[in-house]
């Protein structure tokens, strides 16, 4: 595929089978972009190539490898990455929608910057306990399930975002991304300025690479629907769970069979480049997380 790899092993993350899938709980579901998947030793491709994407995924490694920390989350990107080494043997993966990353995470979304950061060092003990009792867990279903009750712990804590930001990021999914920058910010009632500083800190991304990526998510989509891939993409199932891998498994429904946020994931004609393993560490994360929020709040009221 153009602008990937010269590695004919290396493909992206869509065309991996089997793999294992489960569906998130309704209150989390507009939070994620995609259900809950599993990888396993039997899946292929072993190395991946990571599309621009403003989704952050959520992985805990079930086998460890010597690439990329025990745990960790990975910051929205504007250009398509090259993952060093080999996946994991297993992992689960949970892929957040940008909005979603800000409010489950608890993090401003810019500290990210497309690293790759141990998920300690964003959810602190929390996050050490939640990959430890994963990997203890024999059933995919019982680590669906752990996972879900994670999130939704987290879920009431987390701030919410901006609704200027999410209006903003609203109508660049309903248009495709065709929307000027400044009329964004003209219809949200804020300046350019302070649209493309909030924007970033609650997305990941700038507004305008943001609409891009929702650009080329109409690709992808085609790219599904036209089946590039020679296996069913991981989508979200509408059975509580099931297994590609196993001989009795329906499969996955068809793309759009379950409504769920667009995930703008681009670019086929992108530059690849080296993907950094060494985690990135976060500034302040000693600092009571509420706390700062509280201060955002207030710094949000002040500037309307």
């Amino acid at each position: 595929m153009p602008g990937y790899t010269q590695d004919a092993k290396a493909g992206p993350e869509r065309a991996r089978w089997p793999l294992v899938a489960a569906v998130p709980h309704p209150r989390l579901r507009p939070l994620l972009s995609r259900g809950y998947v599993g990888f396993t030793e039997a899946t292929t491709p072993r190395q991946l190539v990571l599309p621009a994407t403003t989704a952050v995924p959520l992985v805990v490694k079930l086998a460890d490898s010597p690439y990329r920390p025990p745990a960790f989350v990975m910051g929205a990107h504007g250009t398509s990455m090259a993952l060093e080494g080999d996946c994991a043997p297993s992992y689960l993966e949970v892929l957040l929608a940008p909005l979603g990353a800000f409010r489950l995470l608890g993090r401003p979304m810019d500290q990210l910057g497309g690293h790759t950061v141990d998920l300690v060092e964003v959810l602190g003990p929390g996050g050490r306990r939640l990959a430890e009792q994963l990997r203890d867990t024999s059933s995919w279903r019982r680590r669906f399930a752990l996972m879900d009750r994670f999130l939704l712990g987290r879920l009431d804590r987390g701030a919410r975002p901006s609704p200027e930001v999410g209006r903003a990021w609203e109508r660049l999914v309903a248009t495709g991304g065709a929307v000027p920058i400044r009329q964004l910010a003209r219809e949200v009632g804020w300046s350019h300025k302070r649209l493309l500083t909030r924007f970033r800190q609650q997305v990941g991304l700038a507004p305008k690479t943001a609409a891009r990526l929702v650009r080329f998510n109409g690709v992808w989509r085609r790219l599904d629907e036209a089946g590039a891939w020679s296996r069913p993409r991981p989508a979200m199932p509408t059975r509580p769970i099931w297994s590609a891998s196993s001989a009795s498994s329906p499969g996955p429904p068809r793309p759009g069979s379950w409504p769920r946020p667009a995930t703008p994931m681009a670019t086929a004609g992108q530059r690849s480049i080296p993907f950094k393993t060494r985690p990135r560490s976060l500034p302040n994360l000693a600092e009571d997380t509420s706390s700062a929020w509280d201060r955002e709040r207030a710094t949000r009221g002040g500037h309307r």
